[in-house]
Formats: structure tokens, sequence, C-alpha cells
């Protein structure tokens, strides 16, 4: 692989990423030349269980599956601390794979990295699951502090709810070409595209107008349009036959 630049993956992505001071993700967004995904594929698998062995240095692969990134993969390692990070050296010979057998199908690629936020997140599972949803979050300005308090909120009514869905919140601190996103939250599809109906969980803002009070949904939606400036949701799916063995 070309050498990574270490200014901060959360592949969104996007994996769960759990554990004291192991709450680093860094991800690779790549695009694959169309006419080339199967060779790219080829490659990127074959680069994976050579030089990211799941026991030393694993790495989970995403594809995004809908909306306007659609075809994009998320290449995910982590968790980890900024010892990780910074320790990580890879060989001549580690580059050189990654040039000759998967950037020359690639259009372009780079590198994110997202922190795993523990209280902003929601019972989040260890568990590998193939789908899930992935949103990017744009905040106004100065509005970070307003967006923490809604999660909080959130948290704390699901949480009074004993609400069965799970979600993680990573912070995107800057990376690449693309540094607009603040927030990205992760919530995987634990039984599969299935979940994707709505009706599997009570609305949010029964949940907040039952757990915090009456007139909770309508602050919370007031909240959301003084924070949040763009959200940019997408489908994911795992690639095991790409992912580390």
């Amino acid at each position: 692989m070309k050498k990574i630049l270490f200014f901060l993956l959360a592949s969104f992505a996007m994996v769960h990423v759990l554990g004291q001071d192991k709450t680093r993700a860094r991800v690779e967004i790549i695009i694959p030349k169309a006419d080339m995904v199967a060779e790219f594929e080829k490659g990127l698998a074959a680069h994976v269980q050579k030089f990211h062995p799941k026991a030393t240095d694993p790495v989970t692969v995403y594809m995004v599956s809908s909306g306007s990134r659609s075809g994009e993969y998320h290449f995910v390692q982590g968790p980890m601390s900024w010892a990780d990070i910074a320790g990580k050296q890879y060989t001549g010979e580690h580059s050189d794979d990654w040039t000759k057998n998967v950037a020359k199908f690639t259009i372009s690629s780079e590198t994110h990295f997202y922190n795993f936020n523990p209280e902003y997140s929601f019972n989040v599972s260890q568990d590998d699951f193939e789908w899930s949803i992935l949103s990017f979050i744009t905040l106004n300005g100065a509005a970070i502090s307003s967006y923490q308090q809604l999660l909080k909120t959130r948290v704390e009514a699901l949480t009074k709810a004993k609400d069965g869905r799970s979600f993680g919140i990573y912070a995107h601190s800057f990376a690449g070409r693309d540094n607009e996103h603040n927030y990205v939250n992760v919530s995987p599809l634990k039984g599969g595209l299935k979940d994707l109906d709505t009706q599997l969980f009570p609305p949010m803002s029964k949940i907040l107008n039952d757990n915090i009070s009456p007139n909770a949904a309508v602050d919370d939606s007031k909240g959301v349009e003084v924070s949040i400036k763009k959200v940019e949701t997408m489908l994911v799916r795992r690639m095991a036959n790409l992912s580390s063995k």
C-alpha cells in the first residue's frame, strides 16, 4: 500500500471500535475503476491475506451499496491506539504489492481517521454484521456542543426505553481532501436488510416523548435544525471475502 498519511475511520465505516485507549480507526476510502472492479477485488483480497493477518493487523473491508457514494470501498483498520498508528511500519514489498495489484485498478483513495465516542453511542456490539447504515454528519459552524447534547438526550431516552437498536458515534478530526463532516454514525442491521423496515423499532419521537418529556421530540427537532448542516446516509456491506481471515 502506498504510505498512509497519518493525519487521522473510522472506516466507514465503518467497525465498532472498543477497548481502553484503542478507540481509533483508520479508514482508506477507495474508488476502483468501473471496468476493473473484479481485478481490484482480486488484488485487494490477496494483499490483505498476505500482509494483514487478523491476529496482528486486522482489516475489514466494506462496500457502499447506496447513495451518491455507491461503489466506494472502505478499508478499515482498528481498533488501535495512537501509539499503534504511529508505530506501524510496512515493508517495501508491502508497498510494491499495493501499487502493482491494487492501486493500478483505482481512481482515487484517501485516508480518514476516527475516534469512537462511547458517551454518545448506544448498545454497541463487537460482532461483525453484514449490513450497516452509515451516516456522515456535517455540523453548522460552532454547533458541536449542541449536537453532543442531542446525542446525550437520545442515548438517555433509548436507555430508559430499553430499546433494541444500536449505533456507534465516531468523531472525525481531519483527513484527505474532504474534511467537512464532523461525525460518523454507524448503525448495524443486526437482523439483516429486513431491519431497514423502521416499524421494527418505535419512532425516536415517541421514545423521546415517553422517556424525557412530552415535548422532547419537538425540542429535538429544533436542535437538529440548528445543529446539522448536512447528512449523507448510505447502506454498506461487509465484504468478508476481502477482509482479514
